[in-house]
């Protein structure tokens, strides 16, 4: 009988422990061309003029800019879309 009392007991906290919503962490957005958009509810912009090399890193709130020096005039960055609400 206590064999029966533990399976369930271990059955019920195993569902319990299942059941618990859980969130996924959104993957980060990269950049390798000129191009705009959205990811994680910001407005990214990011401007390559020529070469290759330059890579926009977008995370929760933040980004991450590196190039190399076969990248030339490489502007890039997150905020509020022009005229949208804040």
């Amino acid at each position: 009988m206590v064999r029966l009392t533990s399976i369930a007991a271990v059955s019920l906290s195993l569902a319990a422990a299942l059941a618990v919503p859980f969130e996924l962490a959104e993957r980060d957005t990269v950049v390798t061309t000129s191009k705009t958009g959205n990811a994680d509810g910001y407005y990214y912009s990011c401007y390559i003029e020529s070469g290759n090399g330059a890579t926009m890193d977008i995370g929760t709130s933040t980004y991450k800019l590196s190039w190399n020096s076969g990248s030339q005039d490489v502007v890039a960055g997150i905020g509020w879309q022009t005229g949208a609400a804040r």
